[in-house]
């Protein structure tokens, strides 16, 4: 879902920057006059086309000079996030330095400025859309990821691997990764650094009102099971006091 947002967003910040190249290139030719009623109608409806083509992919503020030529912003006033300024033009794209990398900026590769107020039209829905219901559920499944990896640890943790040593961290989170769900890693190499079996304790019930005491010894077992180079096997002796 993710990928298929991204490369709607993609499509529509390509063509908006094409119309905005073409605004700038129709401006230049505008300032051949001096006057409005000097300027070309063709000229003057090239303009207003673009207007309404840029208008279906965001919400737009515009101003005009006394011969025509108009700037545009996708942000909420003319000061912050001009895509067109007069004969300039400026692209917009996904910040590069952004981890979840579908950050739309202006001028992602120069001075990039956030198009945080860009609403409406195509771009304006597919934002809401990731912000309101993408987001938090990308949120939820790194909530779910980690909580995996921090019970699939401890239980790790309390056994005992195919050595017969106090198991570690199975599961690990790269976080250079995007997003944690994306991150989670394998850490150990040796499959018999995985845990077989439980931690255990003997010990004698302070209650335990006979005198008949039980002793634990360990063998190891001279035949491997299937999964483990190491085996117990437990004897108990009675003993009468």
């Amino acid at each position: 879902i993710y990928q298929c947002d991204w490369s709607s967003d993609v499509c529509s910040s390509d063509l908006i920057n094409t119309f905005t190249e073409q605004l700038a290139l129709v401006n230049q030719q505008l300032t051949k006059s001096p006057t409005l009623e000097g300027q070309s109608s063709e000229l003057l409806d090239r303009r207003d086309l673009l207007l309404r083509q840029l208008s279906e992919f965001s919400r737009i503020k515009t101003t005009f000079t006394s011969n025509g030529i108009v700037s545009v912003s996708l942000g909420t006033t003319m000061k912050q996030s001009l895509v067109v300024d007069g004969l300039k033009s400026r692209p917009i794209g996904f910040d590069p330095n952004s981890l979840s990398k579908i950050d739309l900026v202006l001028d992602p590769y120069g001075q990039t400025e956030p198009l945080s107020g860009a609403s409406g039209g195509t771009m304006g829905g597919l934002n809401t859309f990731i912000t309101q219901v993408l987001e938090p559920a990308q949120k939820s499944l790194d909530f779910l990821a980690n909580t995996f990896v921090n019970e699939v640890n401890t239980i790790q943790r309390g056994g005992i691997d195919g050595y017969g040593q106090i198991g570690g961290d199975l599961l690990g989170i790269d976080h250079k990764a995007p997003t944690a769900s994306e991150g989670i890693r394998v850490l150990l190499k040796d499959p018999m650094r995985v845990t077989t079996g439980g931690l255990f304790r003997v010990s004698e019930n302070q209650n335990n009102a006979s005198g008949v005491k039980a002793q634990v010894t360990f063998k190891d077992s001279p035949i491997p099971p299937g999964i483990s180079n190491r085996s117990e096997e437990h004897t108990s002796e009675l003993q009468s006091h």
